[in-house]
């Protein structure tokens, strides 16, 4: 009776889960699509994943079981915003390469693999400085985060980012977007 608005609530039933989206009064059913592995070409610049569209170009609800998110959003050029916690992602492969997001803010505190991440995007100063914050500390192994950001941030800004990001054991991809 109580239900927040842009929550996903899951639900154990006769030994399945399920997961339920209440958004604007309405409770849908999402059928765990949200955890299904988007298959990509790494080699296909151009191709748009099969994710479903992103109304109004906002993603404004937490993924809190999605590991594998390599594709889910690629060149959806609509996308703008993701307000989204992904605590247990892994792998943002391609993840939101060629979208035009400017706005991020979400944990990404198991993230293991990020190469061409946001590529192509025109993240916003406050957006990288909160994937570096959310990002995992390793001591050990390859981690690769690609960022494009919006050309105005001071190239004095990036480099900070990118020393701290290496500190936690992060390989930093940042280009400025010239789009």
């Amino acid at each position: 009776e109580n239900l927040k608005d842009n929550t996903i609530y899951t639900v154990s039933d006769k030994g399945t889960r399920e997961q339920y989206l209440y958004k604007e009064g309405n409770l849908s059913q999402i059928g765990n699509s949200i955890n299904e592995i988007t298959e990509g070409n790494s080699d296909d610049l151009d191709e748009v994943s099969s994710t479903e569209y992103v109304e109004g170009g906002v993603i404004d609800y937490n993924m809190p079981e999605l590991v594998n998110g390599d594709y889910r959003y690629k060149n959806h050029k609509e996308l703008t915003t993701v307000i989204c916690d992904m605590p247990s992602l892994k792998s943002g492969y391609q993840m939101f390469m060629g979208t035009s997001l400017v706005g991020f803010c979400g944990d990404l505190s198991s993230l293991e693999d990020g190469r061409d991440m946001f590529k192509g995007c025109k993240l916003e100063e406050n957006s990288i400085i909160n994937i570096i914050d959310s990002i995992p500390y390793y001591t050990s192994g390859e981690h690769i985060l690609t960022i494009t950001y919006d050309a105005s941030i001071s190239s004095e800004i990036i480099n900070e980012l990118v020393i701290e990001a290496k500190a936690k054991g992060w390989d930093i991809q940042a280009e400025p977007f010239n789009g």
